[in-house]
C-alpha cells in the first residue's frame, strides 16, 4: 500500500490592530460544545390522549347521565395532564435558556458593549476630523472665491450665496473650477441686468435675481409686474360711463376697513412691501 502523506492545514489566526497573532478566527470563539439533550417519551402520551378521546366519543348516548359524567371525567383528566405537561415544558425551557442567558450577559458586557462604545468613540473622532478638514477647506475656498470675484469685478454676491456643498471627497481643484464657473455665470447675468438704463429697474431685478440666480426668470417676472401696473393705470384713466354704473352688492368682502400696524424689516424688504401695497391699491 503506498504511503499517503497527510496534509497539514495551518490554522488561520485573527490579527489584532498591531498585527500580532492573538486568537483563532472569530467564528471559533463562540461554539456550542454539546446541544441540550431532552429525554422525552411523548409518543406514548400522545397515544393515550387519542385513546381517551376515542373512549369519550364512543360513550352510548342512550345513557345521558353516565355519558355526561364520564365525559367530564375524561375532559378533567386531559386538562390535568396538559397542565402538568405545560409545567414540565416550561421548566425544560428555563433549564435550556438559562445557560444562554448567562452567556449573553457575559457576551454583552465583555464584547458587544465594548464594540458599540468603540464605534461611538471612533465615529465622533472621524466626524470631528472630517469637520475640521471641511472647515479648513471652506476657508481656503472662500478666500479663492473673494479673490476671483475681485479679479472679475463682481461685487454683488457672497460666498454663502453659492450652492456649494463641501465634503472631503472632492479635490480643491474641482471646487475651484465650480466656483470659477459659477462666478463667470453670475458675471454674465449681471451684465444682462445692467443693460437696463433705469437704475430702479436694475435694483428691482437684482433683488429678485438673488432669490435663485435665474436671470431669465427675474427679468420675465419684472416685465410681468410692469405690464400689470400699466393695466391698472390704464383702468384708472379710462372714462367711466355713468349708464354702466350699477350699485355694487354690499358684502363682507367689499366693505372697506382701515388698519394701522408697525412693520420691521431691511430697507430692501420695506421697499418691496411698499411696492406691493401700491400695486394692490392698499395705500
Amino acid at each position: 500500500m503506498p504511503y499517503l502523506r497527510r496534509r497539514y492545514t495551518k490554522p488561520y489566526y485573527y490579527r489584532g490592530v498591531k498585527g500580532a497573532r492573538t486568537v483563532k478566527k472569530i467564528s471559533e470563539l463562540i461554539v456550542v460544545k454539546q446541544l441540550p439533550i431532552i429525554e422525552q417519551m411523548l409518543d406514548k402520551m400522545s397515544t393515550e390522549i387519542d385513546n381517551k378521546i376515542d373512549t369519550a366519543l364512543q360513550l352510548v348516548a342512550d345513557k345521558p347521565d353516565k355519558m355526561l359524567s364520564e365525559t367530564k371525567k375524561i375532559r378533567a383528566a386531559l386538562n390535568k395532564d396538559l397542565s402538568e405537561l405545560e409545567t414540565a415544558r416550561k421548566n425544560v425551557k428555563t433549564e435550556i435558556m438559562q445557560p444562554y442567558l448567562d452567556f449573553e450577559k457575559i457576551y454583552k458586557e465583555k464584547i458587544s458593549d465594548k464594540y458599540k462604545n468603540a464605534d461611538k468613540i471612533l465615529k465622533n473622532r472621524i466626524d470631528k476630523a472630517e469637520n475640521n478638514i471641511k472647515s479648513d477647506r471652506a476657508i481656503k475656498l472662500k478666500q479663492y472665491f473673494e479673490e476671483y470675484c475681485k479679479a472679475e469685478n463682481v461685487t454683488d454676491i457672497k460666498f454663502e450665496d453659492m450652492p456649494l456643498k463641501i465634503n472631503i471627497s472632492g479635490s480643491d481643484k474641482s471646487y475651484r473650477e465650480k466656483i470659477k464657473s459659477w462666478i463667470d455665470k453670475i458675471k454674465q447675468d449681471l451684465a444682462v441686468i445692467n443693460t437696463s438704463k433705469d437704475e430702479q429697474t436694475r435694483v428691482e431685478i437684482l433683488i429678485d435675481y438673488k432669490r435663485d440666480f435665474d436671470v431669465n426668470r427675474a427679468i420675465l417676472d419684472h416685465d410681468k409686474k410692469l405690464r400689470e401696473i400699466a393695466k391698472l393705470k390704464e383702468a384708472e384713466t379710462t372714462p367711466i360711463d355713468e349708464n354702466d354704473i350699477t350699485a355694487p352688492e354690499v358684502t363682507e368682502d367689499n366693505i372697506i376697513y382701515e388698519m394701522s400696524f408697525t412693520v420691521r424689516g431691511t430697507k430692501t424688504q420695506l421697499k418691496e412691501l411698499k411696492q406691493y401695497l401700491i400695486e394692490n391699491k392698499l395705500i
